[in-house]
């Protein structure tokens, strides 16, 4: 049972360009193995609990509402890096939790789309 979803997983990561762009721009900048696990940790957090939440159907955002989310997302951040310029960010922890929190949504709508969910399989 856990293998289909577990490759599901790994096939939305692995195709979707925007996580990728996504990961790679909250790395950059961070040498060190604990400030890129601590931001790494704080996302799937924020992702896993919407996630979670919004399969249950417990709370549901439209895609028309996460998906344009999902892009100011990656923009801010590659913004935010652009601007501090090589320097350590602050706050990215806090910040990658909240965007952890709208990716969550967005991958689902994906789960709800072949039917997993409160009221699916």
């Amino acid at each position: 049972m856990i293998a289909p979803f577990t490759r599901l997983g790994v096939e939305h990561i692995g195709t979707g360009y925007e996580h990728r762009l996504f990961l790679l721009a909250l790395l950059a900048g961070y040498a060190g193995f604990r400030a890129s696990a601590r931001v790494i940790s704080c996302f799937t957090l924020g992702q896993s609990l919407t996630l979670a939440l919004a399969t249950l159907d417990w709370v549901n955002f439209p895609a028309r509402i996460t998906e344009p989310l999902i892009a100011a997302s990656i923009l801010d951040v590659g913004v935010e890096n652009l601007l501090r310029r090589g320097a350590e960010a602050r706050g990215r922890g806090a910040l990658t939790f909240g965007f952890g929190l709208i990716h969550g949504f967005g991958f689902a709508s994906v789960l709800r789309e072949i039917g997993v969910g409160a009221n699916g399989s």
